[in-house]
């Protein structure tokens, strides 16, 4: 079950500078551990229904099994929305990272026709516009290769994500240890900026909804659950698996944010790269491109998972018979449900 535990919100680190710059403050710090005392409540929901329940599916097979067929088929698409949908936005942010990486590294000017979107949502009319863009074709190629991995077999997503995995963690420890030397106590004060005014700027009320939006950084507990029948002791590696997740992902998130906001003042952090921007204030540019390297590779450990988990959730769905039944065929020689994993890819892919 290491697979898993640390796929769970790998993103928040694209995000977590905003939060901190709209609406919480240093005390960023506290909503993340409102957020994981949360999250631990309802992980532990899910790790006591996998242990009595140890079938593929996560809460679309808990729905079937407690209130029936009708219930179980608006979750289980709920679900496969869910996964989709964040699996197609990691892959933009996958891409937006990349193209910035190769702009760094290598002065390479990105092509907008084929790296931007044709529309995007402006925030200041509430409307789409249309861009310069054309496709995202990067997205587009890391979903496809993702794809192809999950085809071939976990044994082998299993590795290549324990790559991943190990990479990342070496980059956060870097942080971590290189950041906390140019710490500036200042930076945290006023601990819990006083209030705008409005509920969600600052103050208590922004504390509190900046928790409820990283509550989302850690969604992912809920994949180990979907394919608990690929597991050899689903009743036990399961739970084990949704509750190490969830610690290590608190503890990982209250330490980089102590980190982060001790280097950046958090008037600053609004911004898409916050640990690569406390990397070049520190004064390291190598620094920052080996931590931008981290969140490419971090992302492609939640893009992984959000292919693999629907793929597995629409399997279960076909197998009861709410869904096409042929999708739920395995593959011949990889023994992967080769099917559902290529729409889930196509979905992710748009």
């Amino acid at each position: 079950m290491s697979y898993w535990k640390s796929s769970t919100g790998t993103g928040v680190f694209v995000f977590s500078g905003y939060v901190a710059a709209q609406f919480a403050g240093p005390s960023i710090i506290l909503s993340f551990g409102i957020a994981g005392i949360a999250a631990c409540l309802c992980g532990l929901s899910y790790a006591e229904l996998s242990s009595m329940i140890p079938i593929s599916g996560s809460a679309y097979t808990y729905t079937y099994t407690s209130l029936g067929e009708i219930f179980a088929w608006i979750v289980g698409w709920d679900l496969l929305l869910q996964y989709i949908c964040a699996g197609a936005t990691v892959s933009v942010g996958w891409s937006g990272y990349v193209v910035s990486l190769f702009q760094r590294l290598f002065n390479i000017e990105a092509i907008h026709a084929i790296t931007r979107p044709p529309f995007r949502w402006n925030e200041t009319t509430s409307s789409i516009v249309k861009t310069d863009g054309g496709i995202n074709l990067p997205a587009i190629c890391i979903v496809f290769v993702v794809t192809i991995i999950l085809l071939i077999g976990v044994r082998e997503s299993l590795r290549f994500n324990l790559v991943i995995v190990t990479i990342k963690l070496c980059v956060i420890l870097l942080f971590t240890g290189v950041a906390f030397f140019y710490v500036k106590l200042d930076n945290y004060k006023p601990f819990i900026p006083p209030n705008q005014g409005t509920f969600n700027q600052f103050g208590v009320t922004g504390m509190l909804h900046a928790s409820t939006i990283l509550f989302f950084a850690y969604i992912g507990f809920d994949a180990v659950a979907t394919a608990a029948q690929e597991t050899k002791t689903p009743e036990k590696d399961v739970p084990r698996g949704i509750l190490l997740s969830l610690l290590l992902s608190a503890v990982i998130y209250i330490l980089v944010s102590i980190a982060l906001i001790g280097v950046v003042c958090y008037k600053n952090l609004d911004v898409s790269y916050p640990l690569s921007l406390a990397m070049e204030m520190i004064g390291s540019d190598r620094l920052a491109v080996i931590v931008d390297l981290g969140i490419v590779l971090s992302l492609t450990g939640v893009i992984l998972v959000n292919i693999l988990a629907p793929s597995r959730i629409l399997m279960t769905m076909a197998q009861d018979g709410l869904f096409m039944p042929f999708i739920a065929k395995l593959h011949p020689t990889f023994k992967t449900p080769y099917r559902a994993t290529i729409i889930t890819g196509k979905e992710c892919s748009g």
